[in-house]
């Protein structure tokens, strides 16, 4: 059955563009907490940078949506940027927040963030803590540490890799225990072996956005144009802010999005080892078909037109399950520019997974 949430409503169309951890021009609500979770891996510790947004209880700067009532109980979403690079080009799926779920924005892999309540950035560590299977245990570590129950995930770029890797980690049976002892052995256990242990964790939907795992992903215009960029500007030069060195700022974030510029993209794109390359590459055939989670879990895939760098060579033709979505005249970053109708049609999504029918007041133009 489907059911009707109430809102009330006065439907202004929000800003597109997004703003880079900068100033925000306006409000979708104003119910936002941000902190650290610890992070541990054998002798690697570090802290990520998580930031919950919460649908707004009051109508915010005088015409937004707002839940004056009890919020609805729906899995919140939690979006997956490129391993290493800030959340804030993702803001723009802020926005979700209005159809009364929260979203969850996470910075993974030592991705920089500013804010005067943060102690001093620790030193950098190895370039293996940077990669998308570590991105992947740390948003489960996020998943948990949150007590969430089950999740929504939408994925960009890079980004879709570690999802993947986190479908495998969610794929994990946990094993029935029968007593606490038998649990606590079975996760000491776990632990001992490197890996994490089980998660009680429930996927509930999965959106990858022009996904890729390795450089053999892109189109090969873009190859010869990240490698030659390499050698004009080595990544070690770059080791703060935009790619020029210099503090991101503007809508620098979205201009590396789209090119794949930036310590984070060429990073993990370049420095991958041909055995990384080969096992996080998406396209070939069915590759990407074989990682996604079983027909049981909606799921769907979004990419650009030819502006988008990556090559869409993914071979789905036995997944019909999975809905496909292209956005012609968009790039690399169609929640971008094309955000009102992939806002929409991730609702469309997310509430056919759920079984309600939720808010599309302020998201955009109908």
């Amino acid at each position: 059955m489907v059911a009707a949430l109430t809102v009330a409503a006065s439907a202004p169309t929000l800003p597109a563009g997004a703003w880079c951890n900068g100033v925000f021009p306006g409000k979708i609500t104003n119910d936002v907490q941000e902190r650290l979770v610890p992070f541990s891996m054998g002798a690697y510790r570090t802290d990520i940078f998580v930031r919950e947004v919460r649908p707004p209880r009051s109508r915010v700067m005088g015409g937004s949506v707002s839940f004056p009532g009890e919020l609805p109980s729906l899995p919140p979403v939690l979006l997956v940027g490129v391993p290493g690079a800030p959340y804030d080009y993702c803001e723009n799926l802020e926005a979700l927040v209005l159809s009364g779920r929260r979203v969850f924005a996470v910075n993974t892999c030592e991705a920089p963030v500013e804010r005067g309540w943060l102690p001093p950035r620790p030193k950098r560590g190895p370039r293996e803590a940077r990669r998308p299977s570590v991105a992947a245990r740390q948003l489960l570590a996020v998943c948990e540490a949150s007590g969430l129950g089950a999740v929504h995930v939408f994925a960009h770029g890079l980004g879709g890799a570690a999802a993947l890797h986190l479908v495998e980690l969610l794929r994990q049976p946990v094993p029935a225990a029968t007593a606490a002892t038998a649990g606590a052995a079975a996760t000491a256990t776990t632990a001992a072996a490197g890996a994490p242990p089980p998660s009680r964790v429930r996927l509930a939907s999965l959106t990858l956005a022009s996904p890729y795992g390795a450089l053999e992903d892109l189109r090969p215009v873009q190859q010869r144009r990240l490698q030659s960029w390499d050698e004009l500007f080595p990544i070690d030069m770059d080791e703060e802010g935009g790619s020029d060195g210099t503090e991101s700022d503007g809508q620098q974030c979205v201009v590396e999005a789209n090119a794949l510029t930036g310590r984070p993209w060429r990073e993990a794109l370049l420095y991958a080892s041909d055995e990384e390359s080969r096992a996080e590459r998406l396209g070939e055939g069915g590759k990407l078909a074989a990682r996604l989670p079983d027909a049981s879990v909606p799921t769907m895939l979004l990419r650009g037109g030819s502006a988008d760098p990556v090559e869409p060579s993914w071979d789905l033709s036995d997944r019909t399950d999975v809905k496909m979505r292209e956005y012609m005249f968009s790039g690399h970053v169609p929640f971008i520019d094309n955000r009102e109708e992939v806002l929409f049609d991730l609702l469309a999504h997310l509430d056919a997974a759920d079984g309600v029918s939720t808010n599309r007041n302020g998201v955009g133009v109908s």
